[in-house]
């Protein structure tokens, strides 16, 4: 899968010993999870005739990179109408990741998405109330708001507050802002410094989320620093992340950008990664691993197990992430104790905790 990626987004032919033992159903589901199925299709489509898949699996990879082409299509006519509307109401649209990424591969309609996350600046409850959004965000971050079937992210902040770290970068890629640059379509996009902040920051969300960390988003990441190699001065990037406490998460996306890429960044490294957690970052990326939550069915302590379980497996990850291991630690204890208080008052686990506590009482 990354040989062909890697053919299709350099521009080279894949280099491949024995096609005959891929199994090309299982490599089509694999590529349709990582969100790089056009991009593998268009790697397999290099390879001479004779080593390509059979005609009826040409058939059905065809179909499926036709999917992500529509879906490209469609979500630009959506955003022309959003940036219609902007211009109409004098906002300033600023379009993060997804289609505004997109223009830096060498074909932007096989990058694949599903959604628009847009930031309109001081504008934020005036276009919630154009497309009938709600102000009031379930993370703080954003409104989740459908137009014209397509879902609309419109970001409150543009990533995460609630730590201090994510605090800190936030205010930094605000710093930016001024500085934010107009493309030919009408909308904004981060300047390239805040760009990579930003996409460093969404890559660590994913990397300890109940929503996997996918090559597509490494992809994204490994991408950016490879077209943009010009203007990311390695002096300066070292001085951003050493500022924003994010040395070793960007270190450790490097590497996993080199390995998805399949290209030596050697002069963005800035300190060292052990070997075991990037073993274990490959296997968590190829075995798909999210965070575990359990039912609220289980019995207590079953999902006091499991939980336990699921921190002790990923807490590796914990000194790359925007928050620290006594933060996730704390969290974690009062989730527990929540649960405890649920179990010892009886309280049924699909309620939430402060409404079950307030019944009892008044009971």
């Amino acid at each position: 899968m990354l040989e062909f990626t890697q053919a299709a987004v350099l521009k080279r032919c894949p280099v491949i010993n024995n096609c005959e033992s891929i199994n090309w159903d299982e490599l089509l589901d694999e590529s349709q999870n990582h969100g790089l199925t056009a991009w593998v299709w268009e790697g397999i489509s290099k390879l001479p005739i004779e080593q390509q898949p059979p005609r009826q699996q040409r058939i059905s990879w065809a179909l499926s990179a036709q999917e992500v082409v529509d879906s490209y299509f469609s979500i630009k006519k959506v955003l022309s109408d959003i940036i219609e509307l902007c211009d109409d109401n004098q906002i300033r649209l600023l379009l993060l990741k997804g289609f505004g990424l997109s223009r830096m591969y060498p074909i932007p309609q096989f990058r694949s998405f599903g959604d628009i996350d847009i930031f309109v600046f001081d504008d934020y409850e005036k276009l919630n109330g154009i497309l009938g959004g709600e102000n009031d965000t379930s993370d703080g971050k954003h409104s989740e708001i459908m137009f014209e079937g397509v879902e609309v992210e419109n970001h409150k902040t543009i990533i995460y507050t609630h730590t201090r770290k994510y605090k800190r970068a936030n205010r930094f890629i605000e710093s930016t802002l001024p500085n934010a640059i107009i493309t030919e379509e009408g909308y904004y996009v981060l300047s390239t410094e805040a760009n990579l902040v930003f996409l460093l920051i969404h890559a660590l969300t994913h990397l300890n989320s109940v929503c996997f960390l996918s090559m597509r988003n490494i992809l994204d990441f490994a991408m950016f620093i490879y077209v943009n190699q010009d203007k990311l001065e390695p002096s300066r990037c070292k001085t951003i992340m050493k500022k924003l406490k994010l040395s070793r998460s960007f270190e450790l996306f490097v590497y996993l950008s080199e390995w998805v890429l399949g290209i030596t960044f050697a002069e963005y490294h800035f300190c060292h990664i052990p070997q075991k957690d990037l073993k274990r970052a490959y296997k968590m990326i190829e075995d798909k691993e999210i965070l575990n939550i359990p039912p609220f069915e289980l019995p207590f302590f079953t999902q006091l197990k499991i939980r336990w379980k699921d921190y002790r497996r990923s807490g590796w990850k914990y000194k790359y992430m925007p928050t620290s291991k006594m933060q996730r630690i704390k969290y974690h204890f009062n989730l527990q104790l929540h649960l405890f208080i649920k179990y010892v008052f009886n309280i049924p686990a699909n309620i939430p905790f402060r409404d079950g506590i307030r019944s009892k009482f008044k009971k």
